[in-house]
């Protein structure tokens, strides 16, 4: 039986470069599965840089964030149609074997599961799993203390920018289950929103991992790592433009929401 089409979906904030690039390593893919390609475009601006018909464009009308941004796609697209729905930022480009991994691993991931790609930075960060389990009441404290106000923030923000060590060069690339996975890019099954419809967006930006653990777990999902698919990111190729001050203040209202769930 011919395997389903896979479905790719984006949001799109003023990234037409990165954008461009991310359809053409999913054009790249080394399978014959067919493949529908989405970009919810927050910005309204896609229609401006080039003319392509590789993929749909849906345009909200407004810049509804991140996850709110998925959730039109899937209010607009029956995604019950495909085998594999891949949620990712347009700053992300695949590797050629991304899908015929995923499909070789399909027999160890549920209809409820999330999969978390190996996502490697441009300087050689890997940043899955985001975490490997439930952070202690301690870093929690941590987390409090750092968004209580701005210039603890700040302070906090360039100190870990300082202790912060070079990339790992041996990380942990065995397949296994995990606490949270990075935002950047994750794979569910349709079957995931057959009765959660959409994904938790309560947040505007940022926060987005912890309520889809929460969210995946309610059902009786896991996070799943599989190192094999493999995904390189352009990592805050727009949040890294984003002021410091808002930046703060998005932080500090979505950690209201999440804290519960790190």
């Amino acid at each position: 039986m011919e395997a389903r089409r896979v479905c790719w979906v984006t949001v799109n904030y003023l990234q037409e470069d990165f954008v461009a690039k991310w359809v053409d390593s999913i054009e790249a893919q080394n399978t014959n599965q067919s493949s529908d390609i989405f970009v919810v475009d927050n910005s309204s601006s896609i229609a401006d840089f080039q003319s392509r018909e590789d993929f749909l464009c849906l345009r909200p009308g407004e810049n509804l964030g991140y996850f709110r941004g998925f959730n039109h796609f899937l209010q607009c697209v029956d995604s019950s149609q495909y085998q594999w729905i891949v949620f990712s930022n347009p700053d992300v480009e695949f590797n050629r074997n991304f899908i015929t991994t995923l499909n070789s691993c399909s027999d160890v991931i549920g209809d409820v599961d999330v999969v978390a790609p190996r996502i490697t930075t441009e300087d050689g960060e890997e940043q899955n799993p985001s975490a490997e389990r439930k952070r202690s009441r301690l870093k929690r404290a941590i987390f409090d203390f750092r968004y209580s106000n701005y210039l603890i923030f700040r302070a906090s923000f360039l100190v870990a920018k300082w202790l912060r060590g070079p990339a790992s060069r041996n990380p942990n690339l065995d397949q296994r289950e995990i606490y949270l996975c990075h935002g950047s890019c994750f794979v569910t099954r349709p079957e995931f929103f057959t009765d959660a419809k959409s994904l938790d967006d309560r947040v505007f930006l940022w926060g987005e991992e912890p309520l889809l653990k929460e969210q995946c777990e309610r059902q009786g999902g896991r996070i799943i790592f599989l190192p094999d698919c493999e995904v390189t990111h352009a990592s805050h190729s727009v949040t890294g433009k984003i002021p410091s001050k808002d930046k703060f203040r998005i932080l500090r209202e979505s950690y209201k929401v999440y804290r519960e769930h790190i």
